[in-house]
C-alpha cells in the first residue's frame, strides 16, 4: 500500500471517480502470481464503485455526486466495434499498443492493455466516462453493484455466446467469482441442470447451495461423472470459468497430464471437449491472453462437431440487462461475497483469496 498523488482529469470525456468499494478478481491473480508483470507503481483493480468527484467538460450522461458503478473494460462507444456491441474490440484502445490485435484495455492493467490504473484505490480517473459509468439505481446494493461491473456479465456473455436458450444440461467448470456467476446465469436463462466442478469445498458448497450438481475434480474423474449423469451423452454447454492458471488434477484419457504438477490449463480444455455432447457448445472466459495452451485435444472437438467461442466480455452490451435484473428482484449476485475488509488491509486479503482459504470466494475492499 502507498500513498500516491490524486489521479486528474486528463481528457474531456473523463470522471475522476472517488471509489467506495473495489473488490479483488481472480484476474488480479495474475500479476500478483508474477504471470502477467506490471510497470512499477500501477494501481490494481478492475472492479469498483464510487461516487462522481469531478467530471470532464464533455461528460453528459454522468455528473458530480452520482453514485455509479463502472464495466471493467474500457471502451469509447463510437468506433465501429462498440456500434455493433462489441465493446472488448474498441478501435480507441489501438493507439495505447503497438499491436492492434491486442486484449481488450482494463482497469489495472499493463500498457499491453492499456496501462491504466485501477480502482483499488481512493479515486481513479474512468476515460470515456459516458460509455463505462452507468449510474446505480436505488435499491441496488454496492455489494449487488460491484458484481455487474465484471464477474456477472463475464458469465453470463459466455453462456450466451454459446447459444444458452433453456431446457439445456450446462457444466460449468472453476467455481470461484465467475463460476459462481456462471451457475446464476445458467439458472436466470432457464437451463434444466446445472454441472458444477471445482475441488475447493467452500465453492462446490456455494454452488450447490445455488442449486446445481457438484463434482469433486480431486475425488472423481468429471468427464466420467458427467457422462454418468447424461445417459452417457455429456452436456449441451460447458463453461470454461479458469483460464491459464488452472491447477492439474486427474487427467481424462490423458495419462500425461496425470503426471504433471503445477498448471495445466490445457487439462480444463481437454475437460470440456470430452464432457460435452456431439454437437455442442463450449465458451471459454477464463483469461487465457497470450499464453500459449499445449497439448489440447483438438480432435475430440473436430469429431464431435464441437462449437467453440472465446473471447473477453463486452461489458457495457450486458450491463444494463444485469442491471435491471437485480433492480427487479430477478437476481441478486451479492452472494458471491464472502470477505471483507479495509483498503489497507488489501495485502492480507490477496493472499487468503489466493491461497483459498477460510472459504474466500470474493472480497470485497472498503475504499472510502
Amino acid at each position: 500500500m502507498e500513498d500516491v498523488n490524486r489521479p486528474e482529469i486528463k481528457d474531456r470525456s473523463d470522471v475522476v471517480v472517488k471509489v467506495e468499494q473495489a473488490s479483488i478478481c481472480g484476474t488480479d491473480l495474475h500479476p500478483y502470481h508474477g504471470k502477467m508483470p506490471l510497470e512499477k507503481g500501477r494501481i490494481l483493480g478492475h472492479e469498483f464503485i464510487g461516487t462522481v468527484a469531478e467530471a470532464g467538460p464533455d461528460v453528459r450522461n454522468v455528473k458530480t455526486g452520482d453514485r455509479v458503478l463502472v464495466a471493467s473494460s474500457i471502451a469509447d462507444g463510437i468506433c465501429s466495434y462498440c456500434k455493433r456491441g462489441e465493446f472488448s474490440l474498441c478501435d480507441a484502445t489501438y493507439p495505447y499498443s503497438e499491436d492492434p490485435d491486442r486484449m481488450t484495455m482494463f482497469f489495472g492493467s499493463s500498457g499491453q492493455a492499456g496501462g491504466v490504473d485501477g480502482g483499488q484505490a481512493e479515486y481513479v480517473r474512468v476515460p470515456f466516462a459516458d460509455v463505462g459509468c452507468v449510474r446505480i439505481p436505488d435499491g441496488v446494493t454496492n455489494e449487488q453493484a460491484i458484481a455487474i461491473t465484471d464477474v456477472f456479465p463475464t458469465a453470463y456473455y459466455g453462456l450466451d455466446m454459446a447459444g444458452l436458450k433453456g431446457g439445456e444440461t450446462v457444466a460449468i467448470f472453476g467455481l470461484g467469482p465467475v463460476g459462481q456467476m456462471g451457475v446464476l446465469s445458467a439458472k436466470l436463462m432457464g437451463a434444466k441442470e446445472i454441472i458444477a466442478i471445482d475441488k475447493v469445498p467452500a465453492r462446490l458448497n456455494m454452488a450447490s447451495w445455488q442449486g446445481a450438481s457438484t463434482i469433486d475434480f480431486s475425488k472423481h474423474d468429471p468427464v466420467d461423472a458427467i457422462r454418468s449423469v447424461t445417459g452417457g451423452q455429456g452436456v449441451d454447454v460447458a463453461l470454461e470459468a479458469v483460464g491459464f492458471e488452472a491447477s492439474c488434477g486427474t487427467g481424462y484419457k490423458a495419462p500425461l497430464l496425470k503426471k504433471m504438477k503445477g498448471e495445466c490449463p490445457e487439462q480444463t480444455l481437454d475437460w470440456l471437449m470430452a464432457s460435452t455432447r456431439k454437437g455442442g457448445r463450449i465458451s471459454a472466459v477464463g483469461l487465457f491472453a497470450s499464453q500459449p495452451v499445449n497439448r489440447v485435444m483438438f480432435g475430440e472437438a473436430f469429431k464431435k462437431n464441437l462449437s467453440i467461442f472465446t473471447g473477453s466480455c463486452p461489458h457495457m452490451k450486458y450491463i444494463p440487462r444485469l442491471l435491471e435484473l437485480v433492480r427487479s428482484g430477478q437476481a441478486d449476485p451479492a452472494f458471491v461475497i464472502t470477505h471483507r475488509a479495509s483498503l489497507d488491509r488489501a495485502p492480507e486479503m490477496y493472499k487468503i483469496f489466493s491461497d483459498k482459504a477460510d472459504g474466500c470466494v470474493k472480497v470485497m475492499l472498503a475504499c472510502a
